[in-house]
């Protein structure tokens, strides 16, 4: 969708303060406005894991990381209850990937299975070796009947 369309259908959606640039980044960055570069991510084959499979790793203590990048919102309703469990939202994995265990395999848990991938290959490009995503996020593991922590943290 381009810049105009999108500033369309915010205002049609109700917000007042809508600005738009019409060239786009291209003419951004032509009228010498500040850009910030991030790093291309490589193309890095993150393997899914299912639900039954990610289970079975954590109830047979495998050295395993659950990487649980959901915001703390989504933590607050359910999580998975392991102590191999390590709660980074997403927003703050870049401050916070020292914090991951290098020397053991981490599985990657969002919502819905979107922002898993990009997270992987985010730690794939910091050199962690054995990363796998959960396929379908807390999503299907739930539809899956599979056991969450509901009390209060």
């Amino acid at each position: 969708m381009a810049a105009p369309e999108a500033a369309s259908l915010a205002v049609s959606l109700g917000y007042t303060n809508v600005h738009c640039f019409r060239g786009g980044l291209p003419d951004w960055i032509q009228a010498g406005y500040p850009v910030e570069s991030t790093e291309k991510l490589p193309k890095a084959d993150v393997p899914d894991v299912v639900p039954a499979e990610l289970k079975g790793l954590l109830d047979g203590g495998q050295a395993v990381v659950l990487l649980d990048i959901r915001p703390s919102s989504e933590v607050a309703k359910y999580r998975i209850a392991t102590p191999a469990r390590l709660h980074i939202p997403f927003d703050q994995l870049t401050e916070r990937a020292g914090e991951i265990p290098g020397e053991r395999r981490v599985v990657v848990l969002d919502v819905n299975g979107r922002r898993s991938p990009l997270a992987g290959r985010y730690l794939a490009a910091r050199g962690l070796s054995e990363v796998a995503k959960l396929q379908g996020g807390m999503e299907r593991w739930l539809k899956e009947g599979m056991p969450v922590d509901t009390s209060s943290q």
